[in-house]
């Protein structure tokens, strides 16, 4: 058997706006998602045979966030991968170690989506270019597109409208995860039944980051799902953000949909301390950093 173990990075969402819902169900977003350390590591093998087989790793405990084989992502990926070079007589076993937190925000089961792409079309040899591995993960999930190549992107439509943007100097991120998880479904219809929610200024983000002014961009970073949350969580989300701030983040907010929340920091200690802060309140709390683009 080939195989080869690939990183599926978690990422967070900067700005997060809902620009309205389209005519086939789907929300139209305008989002600038960054990639963030934390990750899964999804180990991809290809032997002769038949059929797509995707697990947890030994020893991880089974979870009805994670469905077997074809019925996740990652399952998804696979198939639709042998589909698209009409490969057969080949088996692919996806094994996966998480860490992302499920229902978080985190994009977890899009990122593993988007490395078994990446390690298939390296196992065979293929080098299909990003964006076109883009396309393909666009039939799988909405954030598949990014983690292609992760790095700092805004991204529209239902996530399959991508634009590369500028590196920025690396910061350290905590990211804190409720007792609670949410649902990406629910979450979007208590948005539709709200009006007149405070909004980030994408722009204004987007000028900060082609100017290479993280303070600026920090000023900007807001979700509007911050409107959407029921009461219980929305208190709770204020107080992990209360938490950042007190240790001296630069910036906070709700990621995705949620439920996690992070912080920004310019430096590591500071960042160590706030997420003291959260372990000691009884919340998970996770210490990384921004990255960079996939090679």
């Amino acid at each position: 058997m080939k195989s080869l173990t690939l990183p599926a990075y978690a990422k967070i969402n900067l700005t997060m706006d809902v620009l309205g819902r389209r005519a086939d169900g789907y929300h139209s977003v305008e989002t600038i998602m960054q990639a963030v350390s934390l990750c899964d590591t999804v180990t991809v093998g290809v032997e002769d045979g038949e059929g797509v087989f995707c697990g947890l790793a030994p020893g991880m405990p089974d979870t009805p966030a994670f469905p077997k084989d074809g019925e996740n992502t990652a399952g998804k990926a696979a198939a639709a991968y042998l589909r698209f070079y009409g490969i057969s007589g080949k088996k692919v076993s996806v094994t996966i170690e998480k860490l992302i937190p499920s229902q978080a925000g985190l994009g977890g089961g899009s990122s593993d989506a988007a490395a078994v792409l990446t390690a298939l079309d390296k196992l065979f040899e293929k080098e299909t270019p990003k964006a076109e591995l883009e396309r393909l993960g666009a039939q799988i999930g909405a954030d598949v597109p990014f983690f292609i190549r992760g790095g700092l992107q805004l991204c529209c439509g239902i996530g399959e409208q991508l634009t590369v943007l500028p590196e920025l100097p690396r910061m350290t991120a905590v990211i804190v995860k409720p007792k609670f998880g949410n649902s990406t479904a629910r979450i979007f219809a208590e948005l539709d039944k709200k009006s007149g929610l405070s909004r980030p200024d994408t722009g204004r983000a987007l000028s900060a980051i082609r100017s290479g002014d993280t303070d600026e961009l920090c000023k900007c970073v807001f979700n509007i799902f911050d409107g959407a949350l029921p009461a219980g969580q929305a208190k709770t989300v204020l107080r992990i953000r209360e938490l950042m701030f007190s240790g001296d983040a630069q910036a906070s907010a709700l990621t995705g949909t949620g439920s996690c929340v992070f912080g920004l920091f310019y430096n590591e200690e500071a960042a160590k301390c706030a997420r003291d802060k959260a372990e000691g309140e009884g919340f998970c709390a996770y210490l990384c950093s921004t990255i960079g683009y996939r090679e």
